[in-house]
């Protein structure tokens, strides 16, 4: 019968390891690593065997992901040129919500052409706020060959743009 193994607890990592962590995602080479660090190319193979190393690799890659994004979205929030779409959006989201007060009075009341009129609004308004967004994402508003008093009256559709 076989001898049960005790689990002994590992040591932390070292320094040493510490810094083969953040040379090996910084896009260095095992053979560089060894060579920056001091040790064998083998020795940096059993540290990358170890669970421990593996978590300290995903902890710096979580940090720099982390600092990347801050950093961007600092950027994007003080460009110009993001104020002026925030502005803008706002414009057209009180469009919007002015838009749907309007349907919603008019609901089960009111004349044919009064409602496609503020259906055609709030199709406008939108397109204003979400737009842009869903061509971001690779959305565009369908191109249906239809008059000019159908389309007022027809919901807004988007499909799928395939590239």
């Amino acid at each position: 019968m076989k001898k049960k193994r005790r689990k002994t607890a590992r040591r932390p990592l070292t320094e040493k390891q510490k810094q083969a962590a953040q040379l090996f995602f910084d896009a260095h080479g095992t053979g560089e690593i060894a060579a920056i660090v001091g040790v064998h190319r083998c020795t940096i193979w059993r540290w990358f065997q170890r669970k421990d190393f593996q978590r300290e690799l995903r902890r710096i890659e979580k940090e720099w992901k982390d600092a990347t994004r801050r950093r961007i979205l600092k950027e994007m929030h003080e460009s110009d040129e993001y104020k002026r779409q925030q502005a803008v959006r706002k414009a057209a989201m009180g469009r919007l919500r002015r838009a749907e007060k309007r349907l919603e009075a008019l609901n089960g009341a009111g004349n044919v052409a009064e409602i496609r009129r503020a259906l055609s609004a709030h199709t406008r308004a939108f397109d204003d706020v979400y737009g842009p967004a869903l061509a971001a994402f690779g959305w565009e508003r369908s191109s249906q060959k239809t008059s000019k008093k159908k389309r007022a009256a027809e919901p807004v559709k988007y499909v799928i743009k395939f590239i």
